[in-house]
C-alpha cells in the first residue's frame, strides 16, 4: 500500500510510473479506483509533465528541501516540448550546473502479425520490445535484451473493452550450440484478474511469484448511491511455493494446499467521504483486525488551490501530522507544492516543488 507517499512524492525523480519508452507507449493497468486519494496527488503531472493540460511548450519544476527554515537542497528540471507534445530537450541543473538528461528516440517501425498490428521498438543493438495491437488494444507485449532477459506480457478484455486479465511470464535464457543466447521455458510469475458487475469493477485479484513465495492479494469494491467507490477491503495472503504447479495458471492454484507464511499477512479497509460536489473530502486507511488507523487523510478544496492533512498513528500514542498545499494555474496543472511536518503547535515547512509552465499560443 501506498503508506506516507506523501511524505516522500516531493522530491522523487522521474521513474517509470509504466512510462514503456520516449513514445509513451503505456501499458494498460486494471482499473485501480482505490487509488483514487492518490490521484488528487497529480503525482503523473509531476514526473511526467507531458500529462499536463493544454498546449506544454517547457516545464520547469524546482525541488527544494528545507532545514531549518531555509533551503538545503535544490534541484532543477526543466523539459521542452513541440507543438506535439514531443519531448525535444530534458536536463538538470544542481549546484549551477546543467546535466542532460535527453537521447534521440530510438527506431521505430510498423508491421502485421498473426492479424494485429505490431509496434517494434529498438532501442540498441541487443534490446527490443513488441507490443502488439489487435482491434485497437494491447493484447501483448515483450521486452527483450539478447543475453539477459525476455519478458512478456498478455492482456486480456471483456466485451466492453475492460482489460480483465493480466499475464506476465519470464522466461530462462540458455545457450544454443553456437554460444547463442536463446529463449527457452517461459515461467509466468504474476496474473491479475478484474470481476465487473454492471460496468463497475467489483473485485481485483493478484497472483505473484517472487523468488519462493507465492503472493495473493484481493481488492473487493463497494460503492454508494452515487457509483463513487465508498470502501474497499485488501486481503494479503503469503505462501510457500513447495506446492506450486508449474503447468497450472497462477490463478487456477489450489491456495488451501499452500503452506501460508502468516508473518506476511495482512486485512485492510479504505474508506472515502466525499463533499456536495462529489469530491473526496477523506480518505482512511484501517487494519480490519486491530481496528487501528494507519492512515488518515481531509482534503479541502479552494477555487485554485488544495490543501491535504495527513495523520500517520505511531507507538505510543504518538503521531506523525502532514500537511500539503497546492496551487493550480488556469489549466488546473499543479504549479506550487508545498510539504509541511507537525512540531509542536507549529506546521514547518519540509520540502517544496515550484512549477512553472510555458504554453503554445494558439
Amino acid at each position: 500500500m501506498k503508506t506516507q507517499l506523501l511524505f516522500v512524492l516531493l522530491c522523487t525523480s522521474i521513474g517509470m510510473f509504466n512510462i514503456i519508452d520516449a513514445q509513451n507507449i503505456r501499458l494498460p493497468e486494471i482499473e485501480a479506483p482505490e487509488k483514487n486519494f492518490y490521484n488528487l496527488l497529480e503525482e503523473q503531472k509531476i514526473k511526467f509533465p507531458k500529462f499536463n493540460n493544454g498546449k506544454i511548450k517547457s516545464v520547469k519544476r524546482t525541488y527544494n528541501i528545507y532545514k531549518n527554515n531555509r533551503v538545503n537542497v535544490t534541484e532543477t528540471e526543466v523539459t521542452i516540448f513541440d507543438r506535439n507534445k514531443s519531448i525535444t530537450e530534458h536536463y538538470y541543473i544542481h549546484n549551477n550546473e546543467k546535466f542532460d538528461d535527453f537521447s534521440s528516440p530510438p527506431i521505430q517501425y510498423k508491421d502485421s502479425i498473426n492479424g494485429g498490428l505490431r509496434i517494434k521498438i529498438i532501442e540498441d543493438e541487443t534490446t527490443y520490445k513488441d507490443y502488439i495491437y489487435k482491434s485497437g488494444k494491447l493484447i501483448k507485449y515483450v521486452e527483450n535484451a539478447e543475453n539477459y532477459y525476455q519478458i512478456e506480457n498478455v492482456f486480456k478484455y471483456n466485451a466492453n473493452g475492460k482489460l480483465i486479465k493480466r499475464y506476465a511470464y519470464n522466461f530462462d535464457i540458455l545457450e544454443d550450440e553456437n554460444n547463442n543466447a536463446i529463449a527457452a521455458a517461459k515461467t509466468m510469475n504474476n496474473a491479475e484478474i478484474a470481476t465487473y458487475k454492471e460496468k463497475k469493477i467489483s473485485e481485483k485479484e493478484s497472483f505473484e511469484i517472487w523468488e519462493d513465495i507465492f503472493n495473493y492479494q484481493k481488492i473487493e469494491y463497494q460503492y454508494n448511491l452515487k457509483n463513487h467507490l465508498e470502501n474497499y477491503l485488501y486481503t494479503l495472503r503469503s505462501y510457500s511455493t513447495d506446492s506450486l504447479k508449474a503447468d497450472i495458471n497462477l490463478e487456477k492454484q489450489i491456495l488451501s494446499n499452500f503452506k501460508e507464511l502468516k508473518v506476511n499477512r495482512k486485512n485492510l479497509k479504505g474508506e472515502f467521504q466525499y463533499n456536495e460536489k462529489s469530491k473526496i473530502k477523506s480518505f482512511t486507511l484501517s487494519d480490519i483486525k486491530s481496528e487501528a488507523i494507519l492512515e488518515n487523510y481531509n482534503i479541502s478544496y479552494q477555487p485554485n488551490s488544495m490543501t491535504i492533512l495527513g495523520k500517520f498513528p505511531k507507538p505510543n500514542n504518538a503521531e506523525l501530522i502532514l500537511k500539503y498545499e497546492y496551487i493550480f494555474d488556469k489549466f488546473k496543472n499543479p504549479i506550487s507544492i508545498k510539504s509541511y511536518y507537525k512540531l509542536g503547535e507549529t506546521f514547518v515547512l519540509d520540502k517544496e516543488t515550484l512549477i512553472e509552465i510555458s504554453y503554445y499560443k494558439d
